[in-house]
């Protein structure tokens, strides 16, 4: 695992939104942004920009990696 995983950005998880973390659920589980904005009643727009905030405050620049590390803090601790 990378720097973007793990304790490091367990301080940007904190600091998300109610709102941000559904749109990153969302699109942890695959959804487009459009899919994203339709499931939530909100523009397309707006998810982008939920996106925007999210990827700063986790470190993250892709969606590939956001679901990574998504899916990484998800998983219960063995």
């Amino acid at each position: 695992m990378g720097p973007e995983t793990g304790a490091s950005v367990l301080p940007g998880i904190v600091k998300l939104s109610q709102r941000e973390r559904e749109v990153t659920a969302l699109v942890a589980s695959g959804l487009s942004s459009a899919e994203v904005a339709a499931r939530l009643g909100i523009a397309v727009n707006t998810v982008n920009a939920h996106l925007q905030r999210v990827y700063g405050k986790l470190g993250v620049s892709r969606r590939q990696k956001l679901s990574e590390l998504w899916d990484e803090l998800a998983k219960p601790e063995e």
